[in-house]
Protein backbone atom coordinates (compact mmCIF):
# COMPACT_ATOMS: atom_id res chain seq x y z
CA UNK A 1 0.00 0.00 0.00
CA UNK A 2 2.69 2.13 0.88
CA UNK A 3 4.32 1.66 -2.84
CA UNK A 4 1.25 2.57 -4.08
CA UNK A 5 0.69 5.86 -2.19
CA UNK A 6 4.32 6.90 -3.54
CA UNK A 7 3.86 6.03 -6.93
CA UNK A 8 0.48 7.85 -6.88
CA UNK A 9 2.57 10.90 -5.42
CA UNK A 10 5.51 10.67 -8.02
CA UNK A 11 2.74 10.32 -10.85
CA UNK A 12 1.20 13.53 -9.76
CA UNK A 13 3.62 14.99 -9.17
CA UNK A 14 5.54 14.31 -12.77
CA UNK A 15 1.73 15.40 -13.68
CA UNK A 16 2.53 18.40 -12.49
CA UNK A 17 5.74 18.98 -13.63
CA UNK A 18 4.98 17.92 -17.34
CA UNK A 19 1.79 20.90 -16.89
CA UNK A 20 4.47 23.06 -15.76
CA UNK A 21 6.18 22.99 -18.67
CA UNK A 22 3.58 22.66 -21.14
CA UNK A 23 2.76 25.78 -19.84
CA UNK A 24 6.36 27.63 -20.36
CA UNK A 25 6.44 25.80 -23.56
CA UNK A 26 3.41 27.42 -25.06
CA UNK A 27 5.04 30.48 -23.36
CA UNK A 28 7.95 29.97 -25.01
CA UNK A 29 6.42 29.22 -28.38
CA UNK A 30 4.30 32.16 -28.41
CA UNK A 31 6.91 34.37 -27.63
CA UNK A 32 9.17 32.96 -30.62
CA UNK A 33 5.79 33.26 -32.71
CA UNK A 34 5.39 37.19 -31.86
CA UNK A 35 9.42 37.79 -32.40
CA UNK A 36 9.08 35.98 -35.92
CA UNK A 37 5.96 38.39 -36.34
CA UNK A 38 7.84 41.37 -36.14
CA UNK A 39 11.00 39.95 -37.55
CA UNK A 40 8.85 39.14 -40.41
CA UNK A 41 6.86 42.56 -40.65
CA UNK A 42 11.11 44.46 -40.31
CA UNK A 43 11.91 42.23 -43.31
CA UNK A 44 8.72 43.15 -45.38
CA UNK A 45 9.67 47.19 -44.43
CA UNK A 46 12.77 46.62 -45.66
CA UNK A 47 12.34 45.30 -48.51
CA UNK A 48 10.00 47.89 -49.01
CA UNK A 49 12.96 50.04 -48.25
CA UNK A 50 15.06 48.47 -51.07
CA UNK A 51 12.51 48.58 -53.83
CA UNK A 52 12.53 52.82 -53.01
CA UNK A 53 16.18 52.94 -52.59
CA UNK A 54 16.55 51.15 -55.68
CA UNK A 55 14.27 53.34 -57.74
CA UNK A 56 16.10 56.66 -56.00
CA UNK A 57 19.15 55.05 -57.58
CA UNK A 58 17.93 54.68 -60.79
CA UNK A 59 16.57 58.06 -60.55
CA UNK A 60 20.18 59.14 -59.61
CA UNK A 61 22.03 57.16 -62.32
CA UNK A 62 19.64 58.87 -64.98
CA UNK A 63 20.91 62.58 -63.27
CA UNK A 64 24.41 61.16 -63.61
CA UNK A 65 24.14 60.92 -67.04
CA UNK A 66 22.48 64.45 -67.01
CA UNK A 67 25.48 65.43 -65.04
CA UNK A 68 28.04 63.87 -67.84
CA UNK A 69 26.37 65.62 -70.51
CA UNK A 70 26.45 68.93 -68.69
CA UNK A 71 30.10 68.25 -67.66
CA UNK A 72 30.50 68.29 -71.32
CA UNK A 73 29.09 71.69 -71.29
CA UNK A 74 31.44 72.89 -68.96
CA UNK A 75 34.30 72.17 -70.63
CA UNK A 76 32.90 73.88 -73.67
CA UNK A 77 32.74 77.00 -70.73
CA UNK A 78 28.70 77.18 -70.94
CA UNK A 79 26.51 77.03 -67.57
CA UNK A 80 29.29 76.63 -65.20
CA UNK A 81 27.13 77.91 -61.92
CA UNK A 82 24.52 75.77 -62.84
CA UNK A 83 26.24 72.87 -63.38
CA UNK A 84 27.85 73.42 -59.93
CA UNK A 85 25.09 73.25 -58.11
CA UNK A 86 23.56 70.03 -60.20
CA UNK A 87 26.55 68.31 -58.84
CA UNK A 88 26.31 69.24 -55.53
CA UNK A 89 23.08 68.16 -55.37
CA UNK A 90 23.66 64.92 -57.20
CA UNK A 91 26.08 64.37 -54.47
CA UNK A 92 24.22 64.84 -51.48
CA UNK A 93 21.77 62.86 -52.90
CA UNK A 94 23.79 60.09 -53.48
CA UNK A 95 25.26 60.66 -50.04
CA UNK A 96 21.81 60.41 -48.76
CA UNK A 97 21.12 57.25 -50.24
CA UNK A 98 24.28 55.51 -49.72
CA UNK A 99 23.69 56.10 -45.96
CA UNK A 100 20.14 55.16 -46.51
CA UNK A 101 20.92 51.79 -47.92
CA UNK A 102 23.72 51.04 -45.01
CA UNK A 103 21.08 51.71 -42.50
CA UNK A 104 18.99 49.19 -44.31
CA UNK A 105 21.30 46.60 -44.59
CA UNK A 106 22.06 46.57 -41.07
CA UNK A 107 18.41 46.22 -40.11
CA UNK A 108 18.33 43.43 -42.00
CA UNK A 109 21.72 41.52 -40.71
CA UNK A 110 19.99 42.14 -37.08
CA UNK A 111 16.53 40.23 -38.23
CA UNK A 112 19.16 37.71 -39.60
CA UNK A 113 20.54 37.56 -36.02
CA UNK A 114 17.03 37.08 -34.17
CA UNK A 115 16.32 34.21 -36.98
CA UNK A 116 18.99 32.63 -35.99
CA UNK A 117 18.48 33.08 -32.03
CA UNK A 118 14.95 31.52 -32.35
CA UNK A 119 16.18 28.36 -34.71
CA UNK A 120 18.35 28.04 -31.76
CA UNK A 121 15.55 28.57 -29.14
CA UNK A 122 13.67 25.95 -30.82
CA UNK A 123 16.33 23.48 -30.43
CA UNK A 124 16.45 23.67 -26.93
CA UNK A 125 12.54 22.92 -27.00
CA UNK A 126 13.23 20.07 -29.32
CA UNK A 127 15.71 18.45 -26.44
CA UNK A 128 13.36 19.86 -23.34
CA UNK A 129 10.54 17.65 -25.12
CA UNK A 130 13.00 14.71 -25.53
CA UNK A 131 14.32 15.66 -21.39
CA UNK A 132 10.66 15.67 -20.64
CA UNK A 133 10.18 11.63 -22.35
CA UNK A 134 12.40 9.93 -20.59
CA UNK A 135 11.01 11.24 -17.08
CA UNK A 136 7.74 9.94 -18.46
CA UNK A 137 9.79 6.90 -19.65
CA UNK A 138 11.41 6.66 -16.39
CA UNK A 139 14.55 6.65 -17.63
CA UNK A 140 17.25 8.89 -16.23
CA UNK A 141 18.36 11.73 -18.51
CA UNK A 142 21.84 13.25 -18.08
CA UNK A 143 21.58 16.27 -20.25
CA UNK A 144 21.92 19.98 -19.85
CA UNK A 145 20.35 21.47 -17.50
CA UNK A 146 17.73 24.35 -18.90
Amino acid sequence: MKRIDTMEEELKRLRLREAEDAKTLEAMVQHVEANLKRTTERAVSAENTITTLKKEIKALKSDNSTILSENKKFKEGKDVLELKERAHTASLKLAGAAKDAESNLKQLMAGVDILKLMAETLACFDKLSEHTGDIKSGRKGYGTAL
